[in-house]
This record gives C-alpha cells, structure tokens and sequence, in this order.
C-alpha cells in the first residue's frame, strides 16, 4: 500500500479521496465526507463475489440505513464511541446483515468526530437507493429476475451519479484554473485580457494570439488508488473579424471585432 494509506485490504480500491479532492461525496445527497476524519474516503468494491456487511439500528435509525460495518459489533459504549452515534440518531438495540455483490460501490474510511464522540473506528457507506435494492435482492434469493433487475438499477444509478460527478469535476478544475490558476501571471499580456472577459465570451476588440497556453497543473485520484498529475490549459482558435463603421459628427469610426474559440483542455501529464 502507498504511504498514508490505511485501507484494510479486504476490499478492492476503486478511487482513493483525500480532503481536498471533488469526490463521489460532492454529488451524493448529504455532506457524507463530513461524518468522515479529515473528510478522507475510499471508493471500493468487494473483492470476491460478495462481502457481508453489518449494521446496528433502532430508534430513530432503521435496518436499511446507509452506515455499516465490516465485523459484527455489539451495541455498547465502546462501539458508539467508535462510530460517534448519537443517541437520539440511533439506540443500536438491533442487528441486520447486509450482503452486497461484486461491482456493488461503497465508501469506507475512518468515522469522524461528533458531538462528544471521538469517532476512529471504520465505517462503509453505502447511498439508500443502493441499500433498498440490495435488500430487495437478500429478500428474494430465489428469483432471478428480481435480483437482476435490482442489480441492473444498481448499475443505472452508479453510472448516472460516476457522469455527474466526472462533468462537475471538470468543471471544478476549469473554473479553478481560470480563477487562480500557478501559471496565470505567466500568459502573455492579450492572451491574459481575453481570458478575463466573461467566461465563454469569445470576441474582443484586439487580435489575440491563438495557441495552447497552460493554464494549472493540479492532481486527482487514479482509478485502482493513487494518483495522477493533469495540466489545464486552454486552446485559442481564431475565427472570424467583423468590421463596422460608422459615422460620429464629421469622423468615421471604423471597429474591428474578432471572434475565437476558447476551449479547455484537461490531460494527464507525465510527472
């Protein structure tokens, strides 16, 4: 394993996120990274066919909620401590099993601090409508058409939320680029002045120099854990000029506007 990472190997690395990562978490419902230390996570998968999960419920708390564990727990001081479970969340008097299949994403990592709880222990998340159809699928072993159905919903909706996620992602790093980008101040003078304009306006009244000019370089999570380093840059393509003239009291105004294609660029780099 990579240095800092303390993953327990009973589960396959998907992604690996650190605090300052737009993860999977950021187009989830809920501020899920909070309820983890240092808002660090993992993306994972079972390993083998399927991997039994556990979870403790009662109260407020039902049987199909998102928080789980890897062993069985009993319900005491020293368990509510680890998970940093509020009372009034969830009075931990029940036990429920979980089975999740291969190809099933779940999040793991290290619980956060609550309110008078430390938190430290490992905790596996898993988003409700994932949970609903795994339950569905433990409540019909037997019929494989419901099983494949709910399986099928699974892959639906994790493909939904992986677009979602990689679309904002790169918007993130576009807007963060253009904003305070390391090698904005080292653009040349036109280029920096088109660049400034509103974002997606592609005409100014001076010629600007077409070509590729490097905006940020930054890193992000690598399928498998670990990372990899990407540039942003942007592309100036010149389009057209349009010229106006016009007359003001005796002079004639003549105006040149010209008109560019601004395109982003988010590639990886070799280190």
């Amino acid at each position: 394993m990579a240095s800092g990472d303390h993953h327990h190997g009973k589960t396959k690395v998907v992604y690996q996120f650190n605090p300052a990562d737009y993860g999977p978490f950021n187009v989830l419902d809920g501020d899920h990274f909070n309820n983890f230390t240092g808002g660090s996570y993992y993306m994972t998968t079972p390993k083998e066919d399927n991997i039994m999960l556990y979870r403790l419920y009662g109260g407020n708390a039902t049987a199909e909620g998102q928080y789980w564990t890897l062993e069985p727990r009993q319900g005491n001081d020293g368990y509510r401590h680890d998970a940093a479970v509020l009372k009034p969340w969830n009075t931990l008097e029940h036990a429920v099993e979980l089975i999740v299949p291969r190809g099933v994403h779940m999040y793991e990592g290290f619980v956060g601090r609550q309110k008078g709880y430390l938190g430290g222990g490992w905790q596996v998340f898993i988003p409700r409508e994932v949970v609903k159809s795994l339950f569905r699928m433990q409540h019909n072993t037997e019929n494989k058409k419901v099983k494949d159905q709910e399986m099928e919903a699974i892959k639906k909706f994790q493909e939904q939320k992986r677009k979602l996620w990689e679309n904002k992602l790169n918007k993130h790093m576009e807007s963060n680029a253009f904003a305070k980008g390391s090698f904005l101040r080292q653009l040349p003078s036109d280029v920096s002045r088109f660049l400034t304009l509103k974002s997606g306006d592609s005409s100014s009244g001076e010629k600007v120099k077409e070509g590729k000019y490097l905006l940020h370089r930054d890193s992000v999570p690598r399928i498998g854990g670990g990372r990899i380093n990407v540039s942003i840059s942007v592309k100036i393509e010149f389009v057209r000029s349009e010229t106006q003239t016009c007359q003001s009291d005796k002079a004639i105004v003549t105006t040149i506007t010209n008109y560019y294609n601004r395109i982003t660029i988010i590639e990886e780099t070799v280190s």
